[in-house]
């Protein structure tokens, strides 16, 4: 569940993907979070032992309530993380910089299948049940304080 702008400009194509402006989606930060245990040697539960946190806080039974509700890590419990491993917050969000990568390559792809004007309404789409879904999920999440 993420934001991606979708910035289309016309030309004698049709519409043309221009620029995506991506913000992170809980798959994302899990993800990371994910990565960052990975890369520096941790499962889960022992990065979260490291950091000083509850060994559960990032267990994957954690990420979501029994009734479906996601549920997001905090701030606190995640520069703790970052702190415990010496990563930056850079390196930690280099993972939106990858998925967005990859979301651009398929845009070539696609418009080699199908109609240039097909790719982008696709993209429209998809930015769209984004803003939806995030939407609802900002409902949840809390401010940074």
């Amino acid at each position: 569940m993420s934001i991606f702008l979708k910035v289309l400009y016309p030309n004698d194509n049709g519409p043309r993907l221009y620029e995506d402006v991506p913000m992170l989606r809980h798959s994302d930060i899990w993800r990371a979070v994910d990565r960052l245990a990975n890369e520096h040697g941790f499962s889960a539960s022992g990065l979260a032992r490291r950091a000083g946190l509850d060994p559960t806080t990032f267990n994957k039974s954690k990420r979501s309530t029994p009734s479906g509700r996601l549920r997001w890590p905090n701030t606190e419990s995640l520069s703790k993380a970052l702190e415990a491993t010496g990563a930056s917050l850079d390196e930690f969000l280099a993972i939106k910089d990858e998925l967005n990568k990859l979301k651009k390559s398929y845009v070539s792809k696609f418009d080699d299948a199908i109609p240039t004007t097909k790719v982008a309404r696709y993209y429209q789409l998809e930015q769209k049940i984004e803003a939806l879904i995030n939407f609802d999920l900002a409902k949840h999440i809390p401010l940074a304080e």
